[in-house]
């Protein structure tokens, strides 16, 4: 991944464009009397002239060191976070049971979302409230027991105001599309109003209320499944909203190895006569950005006009 390796591209095309802008610039005072046949010409020429797109990396200053410590730093919050919510669970005489990564109680569970790459540090915090036991039958209100261990939820979210919340409404596969999308997204807005009601949280930090509808099912099946009716709070920081889910891992690119004389390889390309002599050169069509030619083609095309 670009960041984490210090590196950040650009496209190649936002510095010949400069180069374009410069060109006209410079070219602006002999064409700021009447517009003859041949300064409109001269325009047409600099607009015509070819801009290869090239990706350009350059140091960032944000070294690799220390965006493993802002990533340590963020796992820390989101460690010291659950700690809290767990707590306050346990105070209230919730009965939890362990679950991969976290726990579950009646009617909601809290998991601690590792990061895809190194499995080590915790991304975001993945909350998730059944459908059944938090909801009457075709109701989006919380029931009062539900609201309240939500509520937990918020006062967590309260107390680190760094953090945001995406929230995602689910059913399953009985009833129409059309039913279980609206139904989904009311329940997922109706969680929402709660922890702005009950915990004064900004509506602005709820980046994203959607109903799944069945798209995202746990279990996957076209009956009655009570796992895939639920709704999901998906905690993130402020400088890292997509969490888990925008993570790209570094790959460790292999260079491929070479035998013999790179340049007598069977099936290379061997010059043919008349190709690529001396004045025969022709204008480059699909060439690349780092094409020699295409290259010294597109600065002879400014070079002319001025």
């Amino acid at each position: 991944m670009l960041v984490r390796s210090g590196l950040r591209r650009i496209s190649g095309t936002q510095t010949l464009n400069v180069l374009r802008t410069v060109v006209i610039l410079l070219a602006l005072p002999a064409l700021a009397c009447e517009m003859t046949p041949e300064r409109r010409r001269m325009l047409e020429r600099i607009k015509g002239c070819p801009v290869y797109e090239e990706e350009v990396a350059f140091p960032s200053r944000v070294t690799p060191e220390q965006m493993d410590q802002v990533d340590e730093n963020r796992s820390d919050q989101f460690n010291q976070m659950y700690a809290r919510i767990r707590k306050d669970f346990e105070d209230s005489g919730v009965q939890l049971e362990e679950i991969s990564n976290g726990f579950k109680g009646l009617g909601i569970a809290l998991q601690k979302v590792k990061d895809t790459c190194t499995q080590t540090q915790t991304r975001e915090l993945l909350v998730t409230i059944d459908g059944d036991v938090s909801f009457a039958h075709g109701s989006a209100a919380l029931t009062e027991r539900a609201a309240e261990l939500v509520s937990k939820v918020g006062a967590a979210m309260h107390d680190y105001p760094d953090t945001l919340a995406r929230i995602g409404g689910h059913t399953d596969s009985t009833g129409s599309r059309a039913y279980n999308i609206g139904l989904s997204y009311r329940r997922a807005d109706g969680v929402k109003n709660s922890l702005i009601e009950r915990q004064k949280i900004e509506p602005e930090r709820f980046i994203e209320i959607k109903g799944f509808a069945d798209t995202q099912k746990i279990v996957e099946t076209y009956g009655p499944e009570p796992k895939n009716r639920r709704v999901e709070i998906r905690i993130v920081m402020n400088d890292d909203p997509d969490g888990a889910e925008g993570e790209e891992c570094e790959q460790e690119v292999v260079e491929p190895e070479t035998t013999g004389d790179p340049n007598n390889t069977p099936g290379s390309d061997q010059t043919q006569p008349g190709e690529n002599q001396p004045g025969n050169e022709q204008q480059p069509t699909d060439a690349g950005p780092n094409d020699p030619q295409a290259l010294r083609y597109q600065s002879e095309c400014y070079e002319d006009i001025l």
